[in-house]
């Protein structure tokens, strides 16, 4: 099983609590994209294509069940999708520029995310997050988001291939935008598939495998029984 590094600028310290559990099934592989966590730049654009050719070069003729995370339409159709993003880059560009003379680390604008799912991981998270090398990685893919969107969308079926997408289902009162416009392009997603499903992670926010993390476990564990039995 490979298991990326799914939240924009996420290191792989956000699926401590998959690993384990999935390990007990299944061999797992994690590892964090270039410029992004402990792993090293490279030079050139940071698009999905980019990012695709590189994990299938690193699996070579591995099998394996894929979890990642997002859907191709987001801009188009996430209210404020754009504005949001536009302020979380000038926010990771600021933390950049001021990194050097380590005011972001004072202030704690980096390396604290996620609150107390990341409990006891904090000094983990300050090791990647709390480096220029880490903002300009996550500004680099913001960079390529565009195209990374116009590329997924092209995606064509996928055949048989077994696949379950899991949902957020936050509980607050104010996400009814995730039932109106989040799950129906989550349905899309499921359908690329003849033995796609999708299932609710209910409480759970946008990064499941900290929220939820028995919901991605079962999903996962099932994704693997799926194909071994083909």
């Amino acid at each position: 099983m490979k298991r990326r590094a799914g939240r924009l600028g996420g290191g792989l310290v956000c699926l401590r609590m998959l690993q384990p559990e999935v390990a007990e099934f299944a061999r797992v592989c994690a590892y964090d994209r270039a410029g992004v966590g402990w792993s090293d730049p490279r030079l050139g654009p940071r698009t999905s294509r980019v990012m695709a050719q590189e994990l299938r070069t690193l699996l070579g003729n591995a099998g394996m069940a894929l979890v990642d995370s997002s859907h191709p339409d987001q801009p188009r159709r996430i209210p404020e999708f754009e504005r949001s993003c536009e302020c979380r880059r000038r926010q990771i560009e600021r933390e950049r520029l001021l990194m050097p003379v380590g005011i972001p680390r004072l202030l704690g604008w980096c390396g604290n995310w996620y609150g107390t799912a990341m409990s006891g991981m904090q000094a983990a998270l300050r090791s990647f997050d709390c480096t220029v090398r880490q903002k300009q990685g996550t500004l680099a893919e913001m960079a390529g988001s565009s195209e990374s969107f116009a590329q997924a969308g092209a995606t064509g079926s996928l055949g048989d291939l077994p696949l379950i997408v899991v949902s957020e289902a936050p509980s607050c009162p104010g996400a009814t935008w995730v039932s109106a416009i989040w799950y129906p392009m989550q349905d899309e997603l499921a359908l690329l598939s003849s033995r796609g499903a999708r299932v609710n992670a209910q409480g759970s926010g946008h990064v499941i495998a900290l929220d939820r993390p028995d919901a991605a476990i079962a999903a996962i564990r099932d994704v693997v029984f799926r194909c071994r039995r083909q």
